[in-house]
């Protein structure tokens, strides 16, 4: 069977995600959420916007989707892994490891982001080295 979903943000933003921001809502109450994402048809769901330590919330949200048969398809997290400062790429990193760990906890199907490029900040521009064959195996070396 396929499953759609799309955003669902229960009147807390008033817009969709622009770049480098999550399609998760905020979740106050995982049932209420669960039950927009019903009303809207929706099958699947972007993980909300739930911190790795807020195990009681994560259960919560976790329990109220399978309960509405509604499976979590994607925890979003979109930083640059290759960024060139040492301490922000090192934080990028361990968003997308802390990303994969709330996706498990969630049951989400998986963790959808980019992998940046060789700059400072999220990436807006191309330059060739970021198609580079040693761009490409850095990044799939994290992913290892």
């Amino acid at each position: 069977m396929l499953r759609f979903g799309g955003p669902v943000f229960l009147g807390q933003q008033d817009k969709a995600a622009g770049a480098g921001e999550s399609h998760g809502a905020i979740v106050e109450d995982p049932y209420a959420l669960a039950l927009a994402h019903k009303r809207k048809g929706w099958t699947a769901a972007f993980a909300p916007k739930i911190g790795l330590e807020d195990k009681e919330l994560i259960r919560g949200v976790r329990d109220a989707f399978q309960k509405e048969d509604i499976i979590i398809a994607e925890v979003g997290c979109w930083n640059n892994i290759l960024d060139t400062d040492p301490e922000t790429r090192k934080a990028c990193r361990e968003e997308y490891v802390n990303a994969l760990a709330l996706a498990d906890e969630l049951g989400a199907n998986c963790v959808v982001g980019l992998a940046g490029g060789y700059c400072h900040g999220f990436p807006t521009t191309h330059a060739a080295y970021n198609f580079s064959p040693e761009s490409f195996a850095e990044t799939v070396d994290f992913a290892r």
